[in-house]
């Protein structure tokens, strides 16, 4: 038996023999003692279940928001963008990741690079619910851009949106920040900067931690 198991049933019996004495003194109709022994064994079984289902919501709640890798054969693109107010100017950012969480490179090799199934996410839920329910209309105010994305995504390869968290998308909001404070030129890292490779590495050593 474990120690958590050990615990539940202490707890149980303690409940159960205080109802016990409380029955015995108030009650002309004491309980049995195998009724008693039953309750435990139930109430012990209940405590059981509640830590086995706190447990799952913790690991659920937990793996929401981590950025967590994707399965072999798969790339994860994480994008993000940002915008100062003074000065005015905007910034976005892409990183391709693969089944190990390492870097592959900015988001552009994903147009270049022969990626078959791709997993994009960002943590704006806004974009992600244009793309993927976006009716083309005429009337749109982001019909040219949106149009042109779903162009993009009826190529041969096969491309899920997903919304994630900010906490998973803190890869993406570094280099939006990267770019916002740099010139207006586009950025090719081909290889993670020092301030993001930090990041990297917490995502990969989060992915990786026991959630027993």
């Amino acid at each position: 038996m474990s120690h958590s198991e050990i615990g539940g049933l202490f707890v149980a019996s303690i409940w159960w023999i205080w109802h016990w004495r409380v029955n015995t003194i108030l009650d002309h109709k004491p309980w049995d003692i195998n009724f008693v022994i039953r309750q435990i064994l139930l109430f012990r079984t209940d405590i059981k279940q509640c830590g086995e289902a706190g447990r799952a919501l913790l690991a659920s709640d937990y793996l929401a928001h981590i950025w967590c890798p994707p399965t072999l054969g798969f790339f994860k693109l994480n994008i993000d963008g940002c915008w100062s107010k003074n000065p005015s100017c905007m910034g976005i950012g892409g990183v391709l990741r693969d089944h190990e969480g390492c870097w592959v490179e900015g988001f552009l090799v994903c147009f270049v690079g022969g990626i078959t199934f791709l997993i994009c996410e960002t943590d704006s839920l806004e974009v992600v619910e244009n793309l993927n329910n976006y009716v083309e209309s005429p009337l749109h105010p982001h019909k040219d851009i949106l149009s042109h994305i779903k162009e993009l995504l009826r190529k041969d390869w096969q491309v899920s949106i997903v919304h994630v968290f900010r906490e998973a998308n803190m890869v993406a909001d570094k280099l939006s920040r990267l770019g916002d404070s740099s010139s207006p030129q586009t950025l090719l890292w081909r290889s993670p900067p020092p301030s993001v490779k930090v990041l990297i590495d917490q995502d990969i050593l989060a992915s990786n931690l026991p959630l027993s």
